[in-house]
């Protein structure tokens, strides 16, 4: 967790009086605190360092910090090769981007959001074996499951973690149940996986096939364990990942498919407000779901 955020800042930088005074200004409003400092801070853990030169931030991240790049008016032109972020404007960046930076740098699961029931996070590899558990028989039907070769699917999934969240901003996600009221020490489980996903060729020509005169944004799909099927619970998550791509991603709209056979899973998209465009490939109905201007 994100506790304090650093300027590495030379003597006499222009943003020492400007933009990184106002933003320790307004970090104490976030919950975090802040400091200028000329050399790396003491504590590594719950730091993010803003640098504002790529030696220094080559420098720390060399070191185990976590470090972002810092530009201002001062700094123009200054490169920052290699930085997977560079901040401008410090005292307008939420709360919310300064923890997904220091977890992107620690190399920390993004929380995406809660709901009642369950928070919903990036996978981590130790998902692995709770992931083979949610491909009962009925789900197989439908979809298909991971290989047996455990070590092929835990590079596919930690290839996917490094490449597919940072590249797109979204991806699929785990959807873990909270611990109930006297079980705060209990280990959350896996009740799902639910996301996006970059739409496919192949998607894109079925769309133009069937006559959707629009692009969706993305592809939406979901499974939930079958011990929570039934329960609500797909209701719940689909629901608040839906209005998180609309509302924080961006999108405009967002394709779906369901077997024909499958009829639960065609309930639910049209409970979540999709539409039905035609048959697919594959015996797929196709949905699409446009969010509210």
């Amino acid at each position: 967790m994100l506790k304090k955020i650093c300027f590495i800042l030379k003597p006499h930088s222009p943003a020492e009086a400007g933009e990184a005074q106002r933003a320790l200004r307004v970090f104490p409003r976030m919950g975090l605190s802040g400091e200028i400092c000329r050399r790396e801070p003491a504590d590594r853990v719950g730091t993010l360092c803003l640098c504002e030169d790529g030696e220094t931030l080559h420098m720390l991240r060399a070191k185990g910090f976590c470090a972002a790049g810092y530009s201002h008016a001062g700094n123009a032109g200054e490169r920052f090769d290699g930085a997977s972020y560079v901040v401008q404007e410090p005292d307008l960046v939420d709360a919310d981007s300064y923890e997904k930076i220091y977890q992107r740098e620690a190399g920390l699961p993004w929380t995406i959001l809660e709901t009642r029931r369950c928070l919903v996070r990036e996978f981590v590899e130790e998902d692995l074996e709770s992931l083979y558990g949610l491909y009962d028989p009925e789900a197989c039907r439908f979809l298909e499951p991971p290989s047996p070769d455990r070590e092929r699917e835990r590079a596919i999934l930690r290839a996917y973690i490094d490449r597919i969240y940072g590249l797109y901003g979204f991806g699929h996600w785990a959807v873990l149940l909270k611990a109930e009221a006297g079980q705060e020490n209990a280990d959350l489980v896996l009740a799902g996986r639910v996301g996006f996903s970059a739409l496919t060729a192949g998607q894109e020509q079925e769309l133009l096939r069937l006559g959707v005169p629009v692009r969706p944004d993305a592809d939406f799909g979901f499974l939930i364990g079958q011990k929570w099927r039934g329960t609500g619970l797909a209701m719940e998550v689909c629901e608040a990942l839906l209005d998180y791509g609309f509302s924080r991603l961006g999108f405009s709209s967002v394709r779906a498919d369901a077997h024909r056979d499958n009829g639960a899973s065609q309930r639910l998209l049209q409970k979540l407000g999709f539409s039905p465009v035609g048959e697919g490939e594959g015996e797929k109905r196709v949905y699409i779901l446009t969010g509210s201007s």
